[in-house]
């Protein structure tokens, strides 16, 4: 059957149905999703970098249309040899963006690839993360900027086949000559976090590559060089979790048992190179040790500190006008350009913390990267903090200190410090702390690395009224000391009394028992008393109440049960087998007709009435 006319077919030239641009034979099947590789919006330095073009192909075509005659001829001629018409008087609605200039790409490479100086040229490496949480276990790396400092403390220039940031010049060819950062936006193949926390959207690192990608760049920068970072235990911490995260990843794709009847070797999973700096410097801890009044520990205030005080000369690319809290100035600048303008504070401030440590004004916060292991929460802390949280603790808690008898000669009351108390180590202490630490354990007490009211003693140098461990413990009515009282107070420290001879202060946290499973296949109900009706094919609880009865009938019959083996008569005169079965009978009879029913069910055979099955059983 067919149809004829115009009125048959669907109109689609109305403006609610697109007309088909492809053809017939395209296949409608739905292309599958791909998950984390959405389609990112071009850059702020990729749309400067296309006005700039145009910009200047729109000053090249003034310049030809400013030529003289003889230019405009060789113009003419060339439009006249390939065949096009002159539309510049023709007037249009759109206009036409320009053509990009030679040797300036739109789409920019996502990955960073170039020529590096060497560690003998730049032993300098200052490193700023851009990641999704606080703990490196459980958050991932975005972003990280780099830059590299020779050791006369100039920057190290070097090239690459994309700008750090805008405004960085390419020749020709597409590479970037002369650049002194690199930044590189990372995939981390899940919720990036919070974008006021770093600025990266998803769109913007939808594009990106993983981090098994860009583990060797990262590898480069840091191997064999000093480390400059503000917050060690959180930069390296996170540095070293994506590594270790990137070589699991590679040893559960590395292909196994394949290749079995050929007696060849099995593949290897790809080695992932981490990187070992020479010593890593901790700016933030640095300024812990020399004492900087700053309530807000961030680089930003803490830079602006040193430049206020210190006169230290911070540079115009690194933006010190800009401070550390939000701000719609802040807001504006691109995620990239910030990230790297705040590596580039790293190293003046680590200088300037130099200085002043050799000047006798505190010291320096600088360790060897193999002192150093993991947490709980992966952060990167000293191996004696580490192990002094998880240290077995021989003396029970007798609480906080409390005054002594005797006065000094200034009228101030000691405290005595009994074995066993629990002491915390605030930042915000001059000395070490991990020789707070090691010389507390040395005299019996116990160190806690979280604060709660169970903590005998905070040791701090300044109580912040907003933040920190001191204010916690201010608060909690905790005995604050200083590092020198702490270290003062640890040449006269009580006996302490075993665990065993007074109640643990700290009540063990109730734990929450775990869902019991149920003892049958299926969800049948496990009641004792064997009322419950199991699923078809399960061990319900019928079964679970046959057995019940049984152990009760055995053990009603008394003696019976126990001569039923040997085939006596029990006190009543009838054989003790017979009592013994009665149970068994009586139990099995139910298990019996529904094991029946389920035989016959299977064989497609149909239930036969109840009535009519007693009926046949009184007739036989």
């Amino acid at each position: 059957m067919t149809s004829s006319g115009s009125g048959d077919s669907p109109d689609t030239s109305g403006p609610d149905i697109p007309a088909s641009t492809g053809s017939g034979n395209r296949s409608r099947r739905r292309r599958r999703r791909q998950v984390h590789r959405r389609a990112a919006p071009p850059s702020p330095q990729t749309v400067e970098r296309y006005n700039r073009s145009g910009q200047s192909g729109q000053s090249g075509q003034d310049t030809a249309e400013t030529a003289g005659p003889a230019g405009a001829d060789h113009s003419a001629d060339h439009s006249a040899d390939v065949g096009t018409t002159d539309t510049s008087a023709a007037p249009s609605a759109r206009q036409t963006p320009p053509r990009q200039a030679k040797g300036q790409r739109r789409n920019l490479p996502r990955t960073f690839h170039g020529t590096l100086p060497s560690v003998e040229e730049a032993p300098f490496v200052e490193l700023r993360l851009a990641v999704s949480g606080i703990h490196p276990t459980t958050s991932r790396m975005v972003a990280f900027a780099a830059t590299l400092h020779t050791a006369d403390g100039d920057r190290a220039v070097f090239t690459g086949n994309r700008p750090a940031c805008a405004g960085d010049p390419a020749d020709d060819t597409g590479t970037y000559t002369g650049l002194t950062g690199v930044v590189q936006q990372i995939n981390p193949g899940e919720d990036p976090g919070p974008w006021h926390l770093h600025g990266y959207t998803e769109a913007d690192l939808g594009q990106a590559p993983g981090f098994a990608t860009v583990a060797p760049l990262l590898h480069e920068l840091l191997d064999g060089r000093t480390l400059i970072c503000h917050g060690r235990a959180h930069t390296w911490g996170f540095v070293l979790q994506e590594f270790r995260r990137a070589q699991r990843a590679a040893n559960r794709n590395a292909p196994r048992g394949g290749n079995r009847g050929r007696r060849r070797a099995p593949r290897r999973p790809r080695k992932i190179a981490v990187p070992v700096p020479a010593r890593i410097i901790d700016t933030r801890a640095s300024a812990h040790r020399q004492s900087v009044p700053v309530p807000d520990v961030r680089l930003r205030s803490i830079s602006a500190y040193y430049a206020t005080s210190h006169d230290l000369v911070l540079p115009a690319d690194a933006l010190p006008d800009i401070g550390p809290t939000a701000s719609l100035e802040r807001a504006d600048i691109p995620a990239d350009t910030l990230l790297l303008a705040d590596t580039r504070l790293l190293f003046p401030l680590y200088r300037e913390q130099e200085r002043l440590a050799d000047e006798g004004l505190g010291i320096l916060a600088a360790v060897d990267p193999g002192i150093l292991t993991a947490d709980k929460f992966g952060l990167q802390r000293s191996t004696v903090r580490v192990e002094a949280t998880t240290s077995p603790r021989p003396y029970g808690n007798p609480g906080v200190p409390v005054s002594g008898d005797g006065s000094d000669g200034d009228g101030s009351t000691d405290r005595g410090l009994v074995q066993g108390m629990e002491f915390v180590v605030s930042p915000d202490v001059a000395e070490d702390p991990d020789v707070l630490i090691s010389a507390g354990m040395r005299a019996g007490l116990a160190y806690s690395e979280k604060l709660n009211r169970t903590s005998s003693l905070v040791v701090c140098n300044r109580n912040q009224p907003l933040r920190g461990k001191a204010m916690h413990g201010h608060r909690k009515n905790i005995p604050l000391f200083t590092d020198a009282e702490f270290l003062a107070a640890l040449d006269d420290v009580a006996a302490g009394a075993p665990p065993g001879d007074e109640p643990d202060p700290r009540p063990a946290t109730p734990r929450i028992p775990a869902p019991q499973k149920s003892r049958g296949r299926s969800g049948g109900s496990n009641r004792s008393d064997g009322s419950g009706r199991g699923n078809r094919g399960g061990r319900g609880s019928g079964s679970g109440g046959n057995r019940n009865r049984r152990r009760q009938g055995a053990g009603k019959s008394g003696t019976a049960g126990k001569s039923a083996k040997a085939g006596t008569s029990g006190p009543t005169g009838t054989s003790g087998g017979g009592n013994a079965t009665g149970g068994d009978d009586a139990g099995n009879r139910n298990s019996s007709r529904r094991s029946g029913g389920r035989r016959r069910r299977r064989s497609g055979g149909s239930r036969r009435p109840r009535q009519n099955r007693s009926d046949n059983q009184k007739k036989g």
